[in-house]
C-alpha cells in the first residue's frame, strides 16, 4: 500500500515537473515573442520614417539652416569689413587733423 501511495506520488510529482516545465518554456517564448514584436515596431517606424522622407527632409531642413547661418555670416562679416574701414579712416583722420 505505502509503494503504491509512493508511486502516485512519483507520477503527481513527474506530472506537476512537466506542467511547471511546460509553462516556464511558454512564458519564455512569450517574453521572447514580445521582444521580437518591439524590435519589429521599431524597424518599422524607422522604415516608414525613412519612406516617408523624414530623414532626408530633416537633412534638407538642417541644410536650410545652415545656409540662412551663412548668409547672416557673410552679412556681419560685410559690415566688420565696413566697421573696420570706417575705424581706419577715423584714426587717420585723428592722426591727420592734430
Amino acid at each position: 500500500m505505502a509503494t503504491k501511495k509512493a508511486g502516485e506520488v512519483r507520477a503527481v510529482l513527474d506530472r506537476y515537473e512537466k506542467y511547471r516545465k511546460t509553462v516556464s518554456e511558454n512564458m519564455h517564448e512569450h517574453i521572447e515573442y514580445l521582444r521580437v514584436l518591439e524590435e519589429l515596431k521599431e524597424v518599422e517606424a524607422i522604415i516608414a520614417d525613412e519612406e516617408g522622407g523624414g530623414g532626408i527632409n530633416s537633412l534638407q531642413a538642417l541644410e536650410a539652416d545652415l545656409k540662412k547661418e551663412e548668409e547672416a555670416l557673410a552679412e556681419n562679416k560685410e559690415l566688420l569689413n565696413k566697421m573696420n574701414t570706417l575705424m581706419s579712416t577715423v584714426s587717420y583722420s585723428c592722426a591727420v587733423v592734430p
